[in-house]
């Protein structure tokens, strides 16, 4: 599978929607499509992220989250191939949790996997992105600068947010890709890029 690059809209909206609920869980929809980008200079072709919208009928939970309202879930679904929009997948957040699938969570994309296919043909190859984001907050005792700042993992990003000079939020964001093989649901890590943060533009 191909890797990710996260655009800037789809980047910040997804943190918006995680630290505006917090502690609870945020989910939305990921959409994009295949493009060729300048990473490290050179040209790859990857999957790039470049609008998240958060489900704002969504019913939250500190460890969960559904699609709540269906109707409203069907009516927003429905909007993005009308708009000419591509779906990519879905993210999530975990409050003081790891950006990694559980089980619950595989279990719960599964069934939206086998709902989508059967309705919608602007998917990427029947692969399903899930975008998982790591939140907790932090409390510092001594005054920080207020601002934001980007780091890389080996496969996963992190964004330290400070929104008060003894308040901030520690994000890390982890992407899988979902498939089917032999009719049994299989994921894989797949390489976060976010290369306009540190200082290059893609």
């Amino acid at each position: 599978m191909d890797n990710v690059i996260i655009d800037p809209e789809c980047f910040f909206s997804m943190v918006f929607s995680s630290i505006e609920v917090y502690n609870r869980e945020t989910t939305g929809f990921l959409m994009g499509n295949m493009r060729r980008r300048m990473i490290h200079g050179k040209m790859e072709t990857l999957v790039a992220c470049e609008m998240a919208y958060p489900l704002q009928t969504a019913s939250r939970k500190p460890t969960s989250v559904t699609k709540g309202n269906i109707r409203a879930f069907d009516r927003t679904r429905a909007l993005i191939p009308t708009l000419g929009l591509f779906l990519v997948g879905e993210y999530h957040s975990h409050p003081n949790m790891d950006a990694i699938l559980t089980k619950d969570d595989i279990e719960y994309i599964e069934d939206r996997m086998e709902q989508i296919y059967e309705s919608d043909e602007n998917l990427i190859e029947n692969y399903w992105l899930e975008l998982v984001i790591s939140i907790r907050q932090r409390r510092y005792k001594s005054e920080q600068k207020i601002g934001w700042s980007w780091s890389d993992y080996k496969n996963k990003a992190r964004c330290v947010v400070k929104i008060d000079p003894y308040l901030g939020y520690d994000l890390t964001i982890g992407g899988y890709w979902i498939y089917f093989e032999e009719d049994r649901i299989k994921k894989s890590e797949t390489v976060i890029y976010i290369p306009w943060v540190t200082g290059y533009w893609a």
